[in-house]
């Protein structure tokens, strides 16, 4: 896969927000096994509300890769570590086959 931290995973929550502490360690415990990504917490709600404006975001919380400036893709709500690692896995390897 890839080979510099030339992506960035921002997770997008509340701040009070139980499914979002989830998939918050869920993220963690996945993002160890993708050394080329960069990961960010954001759960204040002034950058949040930046991010939900940006990128036009539906709910929270939500999973956000961009690379070399560019979203690769949005996910949204709590998703299980199995999920996530393959969400990754897919937006990874696609965007090398199209870039």
């Amino acid at each position: 896969m890839g080979k510099d931290k030339e992506y960035f995973l921002i997770e997008i929550s509340g701040n009070s927000c139980p499914t979002c502490a989830v998939l918050k360690s869920n993220v963690e415990e996945v993002v160890k096994e993708f050394p080329f990504i960069t990961y960010y917490y954001v759960d204040d709600e002034m950058t949040s509300r930046t991010y939900i404006e940006q990128l036009n975001l539906q709910h929270l919380p939500a999973l956000v890769l961009i690379s070399h400036g560019a979203v690769l893709g949005i996910a949204y709500g709590g998703q299980p570590s199995e999920i996530i690692r393959e969400w990754l896995t897919a937006k990874v390897e696609g965007e090398k086959e199209n870039g």
